[in-house]
């Protein structure tokens, strides 16, 4: 790897001109400074440097290829020329233009890396967009901004109420209600995802609590709560889970946690660590969103998991498409083979239903059941229908 790295420096200095500079950042990831007449020039000589970082290497008996994504910041001279109109602050410096860079490099491995992007006003936009998250998620536990939704998960076999799901809303002054999916990875980058999710955890804890007091059916179904990946390699999550049932009454084999793949592609012994405590503790332990991530079906061996919950994708085309029917099919099969039972998420008609449990999926949930609800709406028309049906 290290003679790799030599040599694609020697690339990058013949890419560039006599009087520009090649730096290396860290790792795998490099800064060229050169003078350019505009955002076309930058763009030639962004080319020349995926053209000459493309060629085969050859490393002793090795061969190696590589591709580069880049990202292109331009300074005021080189903005003057090409006549953009991106407004610059008076107070702006290298280091800004390093970050818009960076910016611009990740839109290009979004796009499917081996190409170059420019930074521009979309960008501009999007970071400013982003830093404004982040600087609002920094106050909005201690304001008290975050708040829990509640969906029931149902038994496909007799219709009974089986679990719920506690799921995250933001009610971000100015902006109404906001989904996980636009502030959980700025959460994650911010490091504050271990505290939320322990607040989340604590939270649903107490409001299942409740309902169990105030209802003796609330003992017939589950909880469950979801888990980032940061949050279960912790040194002290188990011991917060521990703390947090001994708190709020909460019996553990009545808490499942949802983990996606993506938690095992970082720290898979951490993960394995974890998972078999919150076993040994009683809880359960279920693979959200199956089927979206890249964990090998090894994985599914080696976590024991209780249950995997069939991602919406496949869950959609159930009786319009043979293929989503297949793989639903087939994971649950092996789900069942390997002793773990199945959720059949995202489902919203009723059509999904009867193929879901035409398969012998065990349980679903989705808006054709009920759309998340606040906890006071989720007592009154789940847990009242519930009572109802039940006297």
């Amino acid at each position: 790897g290290d003679r790799v790295l030599v040599a694609l420096v020697c690339r990058l200095e013949r890419a560039v001109r006599l009087g520009d500079t090649v730096a290396r950042l860290g790792g795998d990831e490099f800064v060229l400074v050169c003078r350019v007449e505009g955002r076309q020039h930058a763009q030639l000589v962004a080319d020349r440097v995926l053209e000459h970082v493309r060629s085969p290497y050859t490393i002793g008996e090795h061969e190696v290829e590589l591709t580069a994504s880049i990202g292109i910041a331009l300074g005021a001279d080189a903005r003057d020329a090409a006549g953009l109109s991106i407004g610059i602050p008076a107070d702006f410096l290298p280091a800004d233009l390093l970050r818009d860079a960076d910016v611009a490099m990740y839109r290009a491995k979004e796009r499917g890396r081996a190409r170059a992007e420019v930074f521009d006003d979309s960008l501009r936009t999007r970071l400013l967009t982003r830093t404004e998250t982040e600087q609002a998620l920094r106050r909005a536990l201690e304001r008290h901004e975050f708040e829990l939704v509640y969906q029931p998960i149902y038994s496909l076999d007799d219709g009974a109420l089986t679990s719920c799901e506690a799921l995250l809303r933001w009610r971000r002054p100015g902006h109404g209600l906001v989904l996980p999916g636009e502030f959980i990875e700025a959460a994650e980058v911010l490091g504050l995802i271990v505290p939320m999710g322990a607040w989340v955890l604590r939270e649903a804890c107490r409001q299942f609590a409740s309902w169990q007091c105030a209802d003796p059916g609330a003992s017939q179904f589950t909880l469950s709560v979801n888990v980032s990946p940061n949050q279960l390699v912790h040194p002290e999550f188990v011991s917060s889970v521990r703390s947090i049932l001994a708190e709020t009454g909460v019996a553990p084999e009545l808490l499942s946690l949802e983990m996606t793949e993506r938690a095992l592609l970082g720290d898979l012994v951490g993960a394995l660590l974890a998972l078999d405590e919150l076993r040994d503790l009683g809880v359960s332990v279920w693979l959200d969103d199956f089927g979206t991530g890249y964990s090998s079906l090894e994985y599914l061996k080696r976590l024991s998991l209780d249950g995997l919950k069939l991602d919406r994708s496949f869950v959609s085309g159930l009786a319009t498409d043979p293929a989503d029917e297949a793989i639903a099919g087939a994971v649950i099969t092996m789900a069942h083979a390997l002793g773990m039972a199945v959720v059949g998420e995202g489902v919203e008609h009723v059509e999904q239903q009867h193929r879901l449990a035409h398969l012998a999926c065990d349980y679903a949930q989705g808006f054709f059941f009920a759309r998340p609800l606040p906890a006071g709406a989720f007592s009154e028309q789940i847990l009242g229908a519930t009572a109802r049906a039940t006297a």
